[in-house]
């Protein structure tokens, strides 16, 4: 079961950079995909060497496509789940905000700690469209 002091740690940055760094790997992967699809014209070849070279190079091709379709399917829902943590996160904050204004415990008996300082609005959302 997921307690409050795990939610707090909760880090929506690190989320973020998952993403980030997904929708880099996707970029090197559309790269590399362009390479063999360049190297994969074969004008002028025939017989089974050709027919074979083309057969490699749209293996290769496919299998790309296929990799960047299910890395940007996970670099979105990475996103999504940033963007749910940081709301999670701004809650968290208010709760704790007035619980402490109005001296609530938690349920260790110990007061809520004193909010901290840092805010939605001081994080960087990432950029990973």
């Amino acid at each position: 079961m997921v307690t409050w002091t795990d939610v707090r740690r909760w880090d929506p940055a690190a989320v973020g950079k998952i993403a980030d760094d997904l929708n880099a790997w996707c970029a090197r992967i559309i790269g590399a995909n362009d390479d063999v699809e360049a190297m994969a014209r074969f004008d002028g070849w025939t017989g089974d060497a050709s027919v074979a070279a083309s057969t490699r190079g749209n293996s290769l091709i496919t299998t790309a496509e296929q990799l960047v379709a299910q890395a940007s399917a996970v670099r979105r829902g990475a996103h999504e789940v940033q963007i749910a943590l940081e709301r999670i996160s701004a809650f968290v904050r208010e709760t704790e905000d007035l619980a402490h204004r109005h001296g609530l415990t938690g349920p260790t008996g110990h007061p809520y700690p004193k909010p901290r300082l840092t805010t939605l609005r001081s994080r960087k959302p990432s950029r990973s469209h």
